[in-house]
């Protein structure tokens, strides 16, 4: 028997951690290690600056933030692309604090100086509004929550931090996109190419993909608009959303005990192995 097909809605770069966390698991099994195959879909642009941004670094500035609130490491990229060393400036010197997602966003934090003060146990929107510290200062006027995300983020975080209590300022410093040729590394796959092959395999009645690992719902839906259902290879979800969208879809479905590359990788490697 060949070696798997994996399918990893990320970049080659992205997506390195992954690949040698599923091939030293099969090593350990003695059995091939899989091809992965990036395809990133969709790729993350920073928003045009506009005056109104920054409204609410300047209210960072001034201490008038309780919280900021970071819910993927796209995020902050987007951040440091619109205000340079000022944004690490302003949030080292305010007195208000840092959550993060996870690990992978607190680490993108750290490499521009910043340390985060709050990381959830569970890696997701809810796993941080489990244990978000309530305001430990007594006043008339709520604390305020800086929330930073993207265009298409789900309004769990917003609406969590609202219900517990805290008034919440949004600002969304970047979108998601197609990825365009001039995007994609070489061998990487966009989203017209990547869901063209899938739809090959459905029509010919012979999967070549032996699973697809999602790391956000919008790229798994993107990918099975036009692939028949019941030919979708089995999907390996990043989280608990994205979960949700495989069940929509009626395809079937596995998920990651973590967001991390290792945690991908083992979730992957229990579909795909022949002797898992």
């Amino acid at each position: 028997m060949g070696a798997a097909r994996v399918l990893l809605t990320r970049t080659a770069a992205k997506g390195a951690g992954f690949a040698r966390a599923l091939s030293e698991l099969a090593r350990q099994r003695g059995e091939p290690a899989p091809n992965v195959l990036y395809a990133p879909v969709h790729v993350p642009r920073t928003v045009a600056y506009t005056p109104e941004l920054s409204a609410a670094l300047q209210a960072t500035a001034a201490d008038q933030v309780a919280w900021v609130t970071f819910t993927s490491a796209n995020a902050v990229r987007a951040c440091t692309e619109l205000w340079g060393e000022h944004f690490a400036h302003v949030l080292n010197a305010a007195d208000a604090r840092l959550a993060c997602v996870g690990k992978v966003t607190a680490a993108e934090l750290e490499r521009c100086g910043i340390e985060p003060d709050y990381i959830p146990h569970t890696q997701s929107a809810m796993g941080m509004l489990a244990g978000f510290p309530a305001s430990d200062r007594q006043q008339d006027e709520p604390d305020t929550v800086w929330v930073i995300e993207g265009q298409n983020a789900r309004p769990i975080l917003r609406e969590g931090l609202g219900a517990l209590g805290f008034r919440v300022m949004r600002t969304v410093v970047y979108r998601m996109e197609p990825a365009a040729e001039a995007d994609l590394a070489p061998g990487e796959l966009g989203c017209d190419a990547a869901r063209e092959a899938l739809s090959r395999e459905a029509s010919a009645g012979q999967p070549v993909t032996d699973a697809v690992v999602a790391t956000a719902p919008s790229l798994l839906q993107a990918l099975a608009e036009g692939v028949p259902t019941d030919r979708f290879p089995p999907v390996v979800a990043i989280g608990q959303s994205t979960a949700s969208a495989a069940r929509s879809l009626g395809v079937p479905y596995v998920v990651a005990d973590s967001p991390s590359a290792q945690d991908l990788a083992s979730a992957a490697f229990s579909v795909v192995s022949p002797g898992a």
